[in-house]
């Protein structure tokens, strides 16, 4: 399993709509965070930085990542069939393994049927490319229509990218997520999580914690995952992401941001260091 991180893992630092840090951090400046952190994968997900790039740029970024032991996957939202021609370019432009997708976007929510016809249209050209779909299990589509959607495209090119977290909004414990989609992954996004009460008693909240120091069952995790490292050769990509809140201020947001992504590297680092290899 190969360590990466996640341009989600830098969501402050990058900005959005609830957070505009007054220098935002470019791709560029991400890889380099990338590799002063250890991580050789970056994955650069619904970055209007990165889709504004031309082929140009992006031979450029591929070249700059190189030079600094990174290698990159990129991902969008919205499975439609013209955004994932150009992100196939993209990925080929990037030297990408893998085009993380989420099924909902701006053009609505597909259904199971509309997605493997999507699929299926792509796949031919995604296989010829030596590139791989990774269907992110996010926060709107059921594990088990996730699989339906995989097997009906029945393509190697076609798989998950299996997030650890994510499928508590759609009521899934994440143990229930792995064990029936972990057969399809292409990749991982690894963070850890806990339920917390309210302070007054009301209900209670998901937060995100530093791995191994949450709720996440990793052990479980990584046993279900082993399979598919086996077929990826040993470099299934593990990689980072955190779910961080806002501090008080702008430095003390990207101050915990960064102090979280150095914790949850060295973590997942003494964690695979911990787990047994895969005989390949």
């Amino acid at each position: 399993m190969e360590i990466g991180i996640g341009s989600y893992a830098f969501r402050w630092a990058v900005g959005n709509e609830a957070f505009r840090p007054a220098v935002p951090l470019g791709v560029f400046a991400m890889v380099d965070e990338a590799a002063q952190l250890g991580c050789t994968l970056l994955q650069i997900a619904d970055s209007p930085e990165l889709e504004s790039f031309d082929g140009a740029q992006r031979h450029r970024l591929r070249s700059y990542a190189s030079g600094r032991g990174v290698r990159l996957q990129v991902g969008t939202s919205g499975l439609t069939e013209p955004r994932m021609r150009d992100q196939l370019q993209a990925a080929q432009d990037l030297g990408a393994d893998v085009v993380r997708v989420v099924l909902d976007g701006a053009e609505g929510h597909p259904t199971v049927s509309e997605s493997v016809a999507v699929l299926r249209r792509l796949a031919p050209d995604y296989e010829a490319a030596g590139v791989m779909i990774g269907i992110e299990n996010h926060f709107m589509t059921p594990s088990e229509d996730l699989a339906t959607i995989v097997e009906g495209t029945a393509s190697t090119a076609v798989g998950v990218c299996l997030d650890t977290a994510n499928s508590i909004m759609i009521g899934e414990w994440p143990l229930t997520t792995v064990k029936m989609l972990a057969r399809y992954c292409v990749n991982m996004h690894f963070k850890d999580y806990a339920i917390l009460p309210d302070r007054n008693g009301v209900g209670g909240h998901i937060v995100g914690r530093t791995l191994g120091e949450g709720w996440l069952d990793i052990p479980s995790v990584l046993d279900s995952a082993a399979p598919a490292d086996r077929r990826l050769a040993g470099r299934l990509g593990v990689i980072i992401e955190q779910w961080l809140p806002l501090a008080g201020s702008e430095a003390e947001t990207i101050s915990a941001e960064r102090t979280g992504q150095a914790a949850n590297v060295a973590a997942a680092r003494r964690i695979l260091a911990a787990y047994p290899q895969p005989s390949l």
